[in-house]
C-alpha cells in the first residue's frame, strides 16, 4: 500500500498534478502503522525507527 501510494503521488507530481489529500492521508496512516509495528519488532521508540531504517538502508549496495 505504501509503495503504491508513493508511486502514484510521484507520477502525479511528474505530470504536473497535485497529490490528492486522500492519498496523502492514507500514505501517512500506512506509514505510521508500519513504523509502530517496526518499533515493536525492533524494541525501540517509534520516533527512532524511520531514521534507523534510513541509516541501515543507506549502507546497502544495490547490485
Amino acid at each position: 500500500m505504501i509503495k503504491t501510494l508513493y508511486l502514484r503521488g510521484k507520477k502525479r507530481l511528474e505530470s504536473g498534478k497535485k497529490v490528492t489529500v486522500g492519498d496523502e492521508r492514507y500514505l501517512k496512516m500506512a506509514e505510521e502503522s508500519l513504523l509502530g509495528e517496526m518499533a515493536i519488532a525492533l524494541e525501540m521508540p517509534k520516533g527512532e525507527v524511520k531514521n534507523f531504517i534510513i541509516k541501515r538502508a543507506s549502507g546497502l549496495s544495490i547490485e
